[in-house]
């Protein structure tokens, strides 16, 4: 975890309900910029899972 003045950066599962929000507005992001030229954002968004996006795990 890293602090610094009124930041706390915090590391999550994609699913983790302290991630929702991110998600949530990166969602209405995305619909404003490109409507549903990829069949929208919430289609977009879930088009691979979400453990495609973890950090690779040490072997």
């Amino acid at each position: 975890m890293t602090t610094s003045p009124g930041l706390e950066v915090v590391p999550v599962h994609p699913h983790d309900t302290l991630a929702a929000p991110l998600f949530a507005e990166l969602t209405v992001e995305y619909d404003t910029r490109y409507g549903d030229l990829f069949g929208g954002a919430a289609e977009e968004m879930a088009r691979f899972p979400a453990e495609e996006f973890l950090p690779p795990t040490a072997s």
